[in-house]
């Protein structure tokens, strides 16, 4: 997904969650929009140029008397829930929401990929199991793999890098599971 957008609509960093005029503070953009019914003008000089971008992309729009209101909610919608979670299951949202996906993807703001683990996800994997992204990570596969624990070592440590594996197990089960319950929705036309 894109930056700009996400980041002046949901970030409390964007500055557009704050009116001077009447001393009104709310965590971002978005929630602003949501509580209040303002006029481009009664917005500081200042922001007119971010609102503006805002306006030009279809995100914004400007009623009949003035008042900034969001284009589409549902596209708004789905862009917070990427901004704040990161990923969002196709499938597993409901048809308004899948509508406002695609149009994000016609778009080009947002990007389809089709692998059993999101992004996040994988990150979380690769922490786990190998230093290969980060070099903090456990490196509980080549401490396991190419190397067998002596019995010497601390036994409680092993005790929880196996948990640590049976979770991940768990997980890999789960979105197996899950794949196939969707697969089988769809042939099915329920979804």
């Amino acid at each position: 997904m894109t930056e700009v957008q996400t980041f002046l609509l949901f970030s409390d960093q964007s500055g557009l969650g704050y009116l001077e005029k009447n001393q009104s503070s709310y965590e971002n953009y978005f929630d602003l929009l949501c509580n209040q019914s303002l006029k481009l003008v009664e917005y500081p000089e200042y922001c007119h140029q971010k609102i503006e971008w805002l306006l030009e992309r279809n995100y914004l729009k400007s009623d009949d008397e003035g008042y900034i209101t969001f284009e589409d909610e549902s596209v708004i919608l789905v862009m917070r829930d990427l901004y704040f979670n990161a990923v969002i299951n196709y499938w597993r949202s409901s048809r308004t929401k899948r509508s406002a996906i695609d149009k994000l993807e016609t778009k080009k703001v947002i990007v389809y990929e089709s692998s059993l683990f999101s992004k996040p996800e994988q990150d979380y994997i690769n922490f786990t199991l190998n230093k290969s992204q980060f070099n903090n990570g456990w490196d509980l596969r080549n401490r396991y793999s190419h190397t067998q624990p002596k019995s010497t070592e601390n036994e409680k440590l092993h005790e929880q890098n196996f948990m640590i594996f049976l979770r991940l197990l768990v997980l890999f089960v789960i979105k197996i599971n899950d794949d196939f319950c969707i697969a089988s929705a769809i042939s099915k036309d329920e979804i």
